[in-house]
């Protein structure tokens, strides 16, 4: 029974407009917008560093004393903080209604976490204060932040009066686009506003440029698949055979800080006093302007390969622990080129990524035959099948029999195909080979079936041409040292976590045997 929108409750209007918009979240895909606060006075910036600190006040004060969650926080207006070895009352100024209740609200989330992390068997502690934070929820759009005019380069915050503040980078989001929470980032270089926003799943985009014109931007797939291995000497090697080598140094600015830092610590700890001092946070100011130019090259990195990939339908790449190399022997190589970074983004940015176990290839389509690119259309084998992946549905045809020149035998017979004299012969050679002139414990009674049936129609006798097809092979080895002989038909073989490697080869004439030391 479906009831008048009139006479629902308010609970019931609530669960019908989320169940709305979770059928509508199935036909959009999330995009998150970056955009900076500029022509930020002295007063505003104080505004907003006193906005932080009370957003840590809160937290803290929360933290303290768990069974405060069950306020509400929203009617929250004062906390008290911990100065030196007794508390005063700090007053919350600028820290909106919805703030307040989404702070409180990561704090439940992470007590769930940790709830989850201690039912698995792991050990956790108990929430710890923190010393500084560096960002603030925005929940909901229109009520705790809103775009003042049509080209989004001015915004209004909840809990700071009427103040607009000027962003940049606001001319990214489409007309069309439905924007919704966002998150307010406290960066060394400044302030930046991270808006999540809900696009149509198409393959037309539309970008708006500085004057508020929109152009559509159509997009061109290669309709191909493409693999991707990452590495240490070489963080990216891909299947259409092109490598990336990229790495990001420490600058010379950021080693000095960084002594300079410990030279404050030492002496600190040396004078037996506070290391705390204005020195020490300026010195870690400066840090965090560096670390963050470090970062800032290396997403530039991995956007420019993210957006190499978004040009092929399906990309697949290896799920290899990257923390395990950075652990290792590998730490100062992973952490200069931060592919932990680009695996995390595949997976997370692209639209169709293919996670693929670490023991198996992605760069060879078909790694037994070493093929750097193949796309696998149909497999007649009498072989067990190894590491062999498809991108699409295939015909298999897998059978086990002596020899797959049986299976095609049987499959033209079948189908009723004519077989010419040359194409028997060949076929009929295959199957002697295989079995030996069908001597071998593989040879099945299909395969004989099979032999006499080419036979017939090569208009060959089976014995005498199963003989010179072994003389031929016999006289191929004809002066090759032991060594050669092993490695004409060499393969390697996974058995667990070992690997084996058998070389064969048949003479009719003598039993030879070799003794090859690796």
């Amino acid at each position: 029974m479906i009831k008048n929108s009139t006479t629902m409750t308010k609970a019931e209007k609530i669960k019908l407009s989320l169940n709305q918009t979770r059928q509508k979240r199935k036909h959009q895909r999330p995009i998150t917008y970056q955009l900076k606060l500029q022509n930020l006075t002295k007063s505003k910036r104080d505004i907003l560093d006193r906005l932080f600190l009370e957003a840590k006040w809160l937290y803290n004060w929360l933290v303290a004393d768990l069974n405060r969650l069950s306020l509400q926080p929203h009617k929250i207006k004062t906390v008290q903080v911990k100065v030196g070895d007794h508390f005063e009352e700090r007053k919350l100024c600028y820290l909106g209604s919805q703030i307040k209740q989404e702070i409180a609200d990561r704090i439940k989330d992470s007590l769930k976490a940790l709830k989850a992390q201690r039912q698995n068997g792991y050990k956790t502690g108990k929430l710890k204060f923190k010393r500084y934070v560096n960002s603030i929820p925005l929940k909901q759009y229109g009520i705790t932040y809103s775009f003042k005019n049509k080209q989004k380069t001015k915004i209004r915050l909840q809990g700071l009066g009427k103040r607009t503040w000027r962003v940049l980078g606001g001319h990214q989001i489409p007309e069309f686009a439905e924007i919704t929470k966002a998150e307010l980032i406290k960066k060394a270089d400044g302030y930046y506003l991270h808006v999540t926003c809900y696009l149509p799943h198409c393959e037309l985009l539309y970008r708006r440029d500085r004057k508020g014109r929109e152009k559509a931007i159509k997009r061109f797939y290669i309709d191909k698949p493409i693999g991707t291995d990452f590495g240490v000497k070489e963080q990216l090697t891909f299947s259409n055979g092109l490598k990336l080598k990229f790495a990001v140094k420490e600058t010379k600015r950021l080693k000095k800080l960084q002594k300079k830092l410990n030279r404050i610590i030492r002496q600190a700890k040396k004078e037996g006093r506070d290391f705390h001092t204005q020195n020490y946070y300026k010195c870690l100011e400066g840090l965090r302007k560096e670390y963050q130019k470090i970062g800032n090259i290396k997403k530039d990195i991995q956007n420019k390969i993210l957006a190499f990939l978004r040009s092929y339908k399906v990309v697949c790449f290896q799920d290899d622990s990257i923390k395990s190399w950075q652990e290792g022997l590998f730490g100062r190589q992973v952490q200069r080129s931060a592919i932990g970074g680009v695996k995390a983004r595949l997976r997370a940015s692209l639209a169709t990524p293919v996670v693929v176990d670490r023991h198996k290839p992605t760069t060879k389509s078909c790694a037994g035959f070493g093929i750097q690119e193949a796309e696998i259309l149909e497999i007649i084998d009498h072989h067990h099948l190894g590491d062999i992946s498809t991108f699409n549905p295939i015909y298999v045809y897998n059978d086990p029999v002596g020899s797959t020149c049986t299976i095609i035998a049987e499959l033209m017979q079948m189908r009723q195909v004519e077989i010419p004299p040359e194409i028997a012969g060949a076929l009929l050679g295959g199957i002697l080979s295989d079995t030996l002139i069908l001597n071998l414990s593989t040879t099945t009674d299909r395969d004989c079936k099979a032999a006499s049936f080419l036979a017939k129609k090569a208009k060959v006798d089976i014995k005498e041409f199963g003989k010179s097809l072994i003389q031929v092979q016999a006289d191929v080895i004809k002066g090759k040292t032991a060594k050669e002989i092993l490695f004409s038909d060499f393969r390697e073989y996974t058995i667990g976590d070992k690997k084996n490697w058998c070389g064969t080869n048949f003479s009719c004439r003598q039993k030879r045997s070799f003794y090859f030391k690796t």
